[in-house]
């Protein structure tokens, strides 16, 4: 069978560089061998027989696709179809090959541009969870360290300036500006208590002032008295 017009019918399927089309009958003899660019080895009417690997897919008489290294060592994607004349026996097989990186062109390239998009959707989530973070979580326990750190150093008016939210910060800011109200408040009282016993004080030691004073002044008269009257004694 002179198949040597049939060379002409794969070139019209415009296939890329490194690829190749092949058919090879049920026996393993290669009818038919076709690449881009045309190849200077002529692997028609060889024979393929000694090859177990390619003696077990012709066996088989199915479809088959995958990976594998070809005739002349170049890695490709292959898929085959069978050709039969009635159902069952395959007479021959048609093998396409692409070269892995060709194959899969348009699938890394959609994988890379999935990769950039999904990497833009993390950074915009970052940078949504870090505003809303600083938003909701960090300006609120910024405030809350800031009024401790002032009540610290005596101040102890400091509010946190934090809503006073059902959320677990919230209530924390409620619970710490009702301590701070009420440490204010005590040592307001403390200090009028101060203030109270410090007046008292200065009034007790004006009482005893006044008491010392009259009792020289008592003191005086006495000896003033007793010298007249030693002296009346004596005249």
């Amino acid at each position: 069978l002179d198949l040597s017009c049939q060379n002409k019918m794969p070139a019209r399927a415009e296939l890329p560089d490194r690829s190749t089309l092949t058919a090879i009958d049920r026996n393993g003899t290669i009818l038919m061998r076709y690449s881009v660019p045309e190849a200077g080895d002529n692997w028609v009417g060889q024979s393929l027989a000694s090859d177990r690997r390619i003696m077990s897919f012709l066996k088989s008489g199915g479809e088959v696709a995958g990976v594998s290294v070809g005739l002349d060592g170049v890695k490709r994607l292959y898929t085959s179809t069978p050709l039969s004349r009635s159902a069952g026996i395959a007479d021959a097989h048609v093998i396409v090959g692409l070269p892995v990186q060709v194959a899969y062109a348009a699938a890394n390239h959609t994988l890379a541009q999935n990769l950039i998009f999904l990497g833009a959707v993390a950074m915009l989530a970052l940078a949504a969870a870090w505003i809303a973070g600083d938003m909701f979580v960090l300006r609120q326990v910024r405030g809350l360290v800031g009024a401790a750190q002032r009540m610290r150093h005596g101040v102890l008016s400091a509010r946190s300036g934090v809503s006073h939210d059902p959320g677990e910060i919230g209530q924390l800011a409620l619970t710490f500006d009702e301590m701070a109200a009420t440490l204010e408040q005590r040592v307001a009282e403390l200090q009028r208590a101060e203030t109270e016993l410090k007046a008292l004080n200065e009034d007790l030691e004006k009482r005893v002032l006044d008491r010392t004073l009259e009792l020289r002044r008592s003191n005086e008269d006495l000896e003033q008295f007793a010298y007249v009257a030693s002296h009346d004694l004596q005249e």
